[in-house]
C-alpha cells in the first residue's frame, strides 16, 4: 500500500512525515501521530491505520533511507526533538495525539516529556515501548557487518553465492522479519544499520518523568510491564496509566483483534 508524503522537514533531512494508507478520511477526524519502529519504517501500522480510519486520521514519522545509510549514534532524546517540531507544525493548535510501538513508543514517551516543558499537552498511546535486548543488538550488528561485505564489488574469482548465503544466514540470526533476508544486501543493510543505529540508543534511553495520562497497550503473553519496571520506564510515567492486555505477542501485536476499538476508546477517554 502506498503512503502519500504530506510534507518534508527542514530540521531532519533524514525524517519525513506521511500519510499511512490512501483512503480518504473525514476531515473533522483526529490525528494519531505515529512514531516508527526501530527500523525506521512504519509500514507495519498500515493495517491498523486502516481500520482506525474514518474517524482518525493516521499520519506516520518515518525515518528515509538513502542509498548511503551510514552506521551512527543516534539518540532518543534528539529524534524526540525532531519529530516534536514536525508535530508542532503539522498541529500548531490543540492537543497532539502521539503513538509509538516498541522503540517507537520510547521516542514518544520523550516527545511528550518535551511538549510538556514547551508547556504543550499532549495525548500519549503507547504499544509495548521497549528496546532490543543485547544480544538482539548483537545479533544485528553482526548482520549490518555481513552485508556491508556483501555489497562491496566482489573479486571476479570470489565466491559470490557464498557471500550472499552467509548475509541471508547472519539476517535470520537476528530473529527479525525471514523476509528481511530476501532483501537485495544493499537494501538490507540499510534497514539493518538504522535499526542497529536506533537500538543501541534506546538501551542507552532513560526515560524522563511524564505527568500526562498515558494509554499502554501490552500483549499478554509478552512481559512488557516486568521489563519496563526492570529499567524504570513504568516508574516514569506519573499521571493517569490505562493498562489494555490484549491476546498476541510484540512481533505481531498491531494486528492483534480488537485493537482498533481500544484506540478509539482510549482516543475518547484522553479527552481530546
Amino acid at each position: 500500500m502506498n503512503t502519500g508524503e504530506i510534507a518534508q522537514p527542514t530540521i531532519a533531512p533524514t525524517t519525513a512525515v506521511k500519510i499511512i494508507g490512501s483512503d480518504p478520511v473525514d476531515p473533522t477526524a483526529r490525528t494519531i501521530f505515529f512514531v516508527h519502529h526501530a527500523a525506521g519504517l512504519i509500514r507495519d501500522y498500515i493495517p491498523l491505520a486502516q481500520k482506525l480510519k474514518p474517524l482518525i486520521r493516521p499520519v506516520g514519522i518515518q525515518q528515509v533511507l538513502s542509498s548511503h545509510v551510514p552506521y551512527r549514534p543516534v539518540s532518543i532524546p534528539g529524534l524526540a526533538a525532531h519529530y516534536l517540531d514536525l508535530v508542532e507544525t503539522a498541529e500548531p493548535a490543540g492537543v497532539p495525539l502521539i503513538a509509538g510501538h516498541s522503540v517507537g513508543g520510547l521516542i514518544a514517551m520523550q516527545m511528550a516529556h518535551l511538549a510538556h516543558e514547551r508547556g504543550r499537552r499532549v495525548g500519549l498511546l503507547l504499544f509495548e515501548p521497549a528496546a532490543p535486548d543485547p544480544p538482539t543488538i548483537r545479533r544485528i550488528l553482526a548482520a549490518v557487518r555481513t552485508t556491508r561485505r556483501a555489497m562491496r564489488v566482489p573479486d571476479p574469482a570470489a565466491d559470490v553465492d557464498g557471500r550472499l548465503r552467509a548475509c541471508r544466514e547472519a539476517i535470520l540470526a537476528t530473529g527479525l522479519s525471514p523476509a528481511l533476508a530476501d532483501f537485495p544486501p544493499a537494501r538490507a543493510y540499510r534497514v539493518l544499520a538504522t535499526l542497529a543505529a536506533n537500538s543501541t540508543a534506546a538501551r542507552r534511553f532513560c526515560p524522563a518523568p511524564l505527568d500526562c495520562p498515558v494509554e499502554l497497550f501490552v500483549s499478554s503473553d509478552w512481559p512488557v510491564l516486568r521489563a519496563l519496571d526492570s529499567t524504570g520506564w513504568l516508574a516514569s510515567l506519573r499521571g493517569a496509566v490505562t493498562v489494555h492486555e490484549l491476546p498476541g505477542d510484540h512481533a505481531r501485536f498491531l494486528t492483534a483483534a480488537g485493537l482498533e476499538d481500544l484506540v478509539h476508546a482510549a482516543v475518547r477517554r484522553l479527552g481530546v
